[in-house]
């Protein structure tokens, strides 16, 4: 079998393989791309670190080559998550989707000496680190957003209270 956990010989990607990479990587930068834009420029510290640690899993999963001790760095955003800092979403499957990503991120690699089990951890659990890179990237996109629209929502109360008063919505100047 060419090219395993402790042989590293490169493989020819067919061309459906490159066409499918290479279109999934630009819908995903498309969708930040669109989230980022569709929301105001970042004013707070979490705002800009929730969009920098967007971009860094970004440019983690639409990399042709990523070692797993990369994606290690993922758990800086992550942790941002347990000490209240990012929003996490409302209800239990918020609480489970965070729970999920840490596990699906932290979770070691395991190389077992039986063939059967060696190729579920060798083509499929691996790939585990990717489908906690792209829950982490649609919590981070989520809680983006969230915080955008709070800021909208609390921006509109502010100036429906300055109307209620007589304060125009231009100022007093």
């Amino acid at each position: 079998m060419p090219g395993n956990l402790n042989n590293w010989i490169p493989l020819d990607e067919p061309m459906w393989f490159k066409a499918s990479r290479i279109s999934l990587s630009a819908i995903a930068a498309l969708l930040v791309g669109f989230v980022f834009f569709r929301v105001s420029v970042p004013r707070q510290a979490n705002e800009w670190m929730i969009e920098l640690s967007a971009v860094l899993c970004l440019a983690l999963l639409v990399a042709p080559v990523t070692w797993t001790h990369y994606l290690c760095l993922l758990l800086i955003p992550l942790s941002q998550f347990a000490i209240g800092r990012f929003p996490i979403p409302v209800g239990w499957t918020g609480k489970v989707a965070v729970v999920c990503t840490a596990l699906l991120l932290s979770l070691p690699v395991l190389i077992l000496p039986h063939n059967h089990l060696r190729f579920f951890t060798e083509r499929l659990w691996i790939s585990h680190y990717v489908w906690g890179a792209m829950l982490l990237l649609g919590l981070l996109l989520w809680g983006r957003i969230r915080i955008a629209n709070a800021g909208a929502i609390s921006a509109r109360a502010v100036s429906a209270r300055f109307e209620s008063v007589g304060i125009p919505k231009g100022g007093v100047f």
